[in-house]
């Protein structure tokens, strides 16, 4: 049986270094994707197909003799002929280490090739949250503006529930509440219905509708952007009529900032006391959590590993959920900034107690 030439082991590592390096460039360059959502052994699957092709274009040229393969493997009517062992070469110590030199630096080049590779793989990012200046010289307007990237800001959530312009997944469509807020609720002005709403969610329900607002939001957000998000829904089809206290105007916030840390050592504690409250969305039997946004976490340790909980909860658009109550998972509901709220003993507690749901 012939043995492979080094010069076929050397061009079948080239081409699955150079297979990994074209695998790696479809996935980010043509399907936009990431390393642990596309996978790796779909990657490696990839490389190893692209290898072949380029072995086999490379066959003629290089007389790499792959295909002649076939005659030593499987000889017609003849057992394989097992090569003869080698007689030892007398030779100075010197000549020795000039092929441990070759082997050697051989390997090196391989292992520099897989490393430059590995540090080509994009990596996850946390970039430094945008800064959200807060004014007493806006006028409603900007104001107003102010209020619209805190509408559509991971922190406050509220894309996840409500539409604008057409129906929300489980809250109603907010176009043109400006006009309405006033009409809903005898004896409000539509700032005070607005306001209130923000800060007490449960105090008006519109019929049809389920409380399940985050009671904590006014907490997360803070005044000033409470007073930036009512003007902003006071833009929609009504009158601008909010402005920022001096108190409020002082403030410098950020939109995605970490929040206050959280209170509690135990797992209860802590699930209870995150901003907004895991309480708020998911429903947890054993402490008697019934929030109907997020996936049920009562059984939660028999689906994920306790790997895949942490993930979920400092990333959690990484992997999104199949089953929500009433309507599909959709990415960019729950807040990206617990990460920031928990400490590590926290997170490792909460997992743990989560792991443990089954």
């Amino acid at each position: 049986m012939r043995r492979p030439s080094t010069r076929l082991i050397v061009v079948a590592l080239l081409g699955l270094a150079v297979g990994y390096a074209v695998a790696w460039g479809i996935m980010v360059g043509v399907l936009k994707t990431e390393l642990r959502l596309f996978g790796f052994g779909n990657l490696s699957a990839t490389a190893i197909l692209l290898a072949i092709i380029f072995i086999t274009l490379l066959d003629a040229p290089l007389k790499l003799r792959v295909f002649e393969w076939e005659e030593a493997f499987w000889p017609k009517g003849e057992d394989i002929a097992w090569p003869e062992p080698r007689p030892k070469k007398s030779g100075s110590w010197f000549s020795r280490v000039g092929n441990s030199l070759k082997v050697s630096s051989f390997v090196v080049l391989i292992v520099g090739l897989i490393a430059g590779f590995a540090s080509l793989i994009p990596q996850v990012e946390s970039p430094a949250p945008q800064s959200l200046e807060i004014s007493g010289d806006l006028s409603g307007p900007e104001l107003a503006e102010l209020g619209d990237q805190v509408f559509r800001s991971p922190e406050a959530g509220c894309l996840a529930c409500h539409g604008l312009g057409q129906e929300g997944l489980r809250a109603p469509d907010l176009a043109g509440i400006g006009g309405q807020a006033g009409q809903r609720e005898a004896g409000k002005s539509a700032e005070l219905y607005l306001r209130e709403s923000l800060v007490d969610p449960c105090a008006f329900i519109v019929e049809g509708y389920d409380c399940i607002m985050p009671q904590t939001l006014a907490q997360a957000l803070g005044p000033a952007k409470i007073t930036a998000l009512v003007a902003f829904l006071q833009s929609q089809g009504g009158e601008i009529t909010v402005s920022l206290s001096e108190a409020e105007s002082s403030a410098t916030e950020t939109d995605v900032e970490s929040s206050p840390s959280v209170a509690g050592t135990t797992a209860e504690e802590i699930f209870a006391n995150t901003v907004p409250s895991c309480a708020t969305c998911h429903q947890l039997d054993p402490i008697g959590a019934v929030g109907m946004v997020g996936p049920n976490l009562s059984d939660v340790g028999a689906r994920l590993n306790p790997d895949q909980i942490r993930e979920s909860i400092l990333l959690p658009d990484a992997v999104i959920a199949e089953n929500c109550p009433g309507v599909p998972c959709t990415p960019g509901i729950m807040p990206k900034t617990y990460g920031d709220q928990l400490s590590d003993a926290q997170l490792e507690t909460l997992v743990t107690f989560l792991s443990e749901q089954r």
